[in-house]
């Protein structure tokens, strides 16, 4: 059997995202929450504020001391009942927006989970549609433990 030559391809890494530069004058806060902070953001808006900003990499200093733990980014945007599209719109750009903040932190790429569900389920006390709850949680799979 004749085997084709094998070729090295090097390969690159993927282009971080842009950064996030702080708007002062946007709207929202940071509250802390069992395992890490919620966002809370202006109506209709994925702009953060410098305390936003600093509430994110904060959390990204104790993930330098956490390697096999990831960030899970549970967002949620505003809308009416009849339209999904634009709270998971919403919600997708403020996650992003996180996550772009803790990858120029220094949290790889690879450690955060994003999820835009929109609509917040109205059961959950303290979510509001104009929040974010960017959470410490798990063992990263490929991390194995030591035997």
């Amino acid at each position: 059997v004749l085997r084709p030559p094998e070729v090295h391809v090097p390969l690159h890494p993927a282009p971080p995202p842009p950064e996030v530069k702080p708007d002062p004058a946007a709207k929202g806060h940071a509250m802390r929450i069992p395992g890490g902070t919620r966002l809370f953001f202006g109506n209709q808006s994925a702009d953060m504020n410098p305390r936003m900003i600093a509430a994110l990499q904060t959390l990204a200093g104790v993930m330098q001391h956490l390697p096999d733990q990831r960030i899970s980014i549970a967002a949620y945007g505003e809308g009416n009942g009849d339209d999904a599209s634009t709270p998971r719109r919403i919600a997708l750009s403020r996650g992003l927006a996180a996550r772009s903040v803790l990858i120029h932190a220094g949290v790889a790429s690879t450690r955060i989970y994003v999820r835009a569900i929109g609509l917040p389920p109205e059961n959950q006390i303290g979510i509001t549609p104009d929040c974010i709850d960017v959470t410490r949680s798990g063992v990263v799979a490929s991390n194995p433990s030591p035997s």
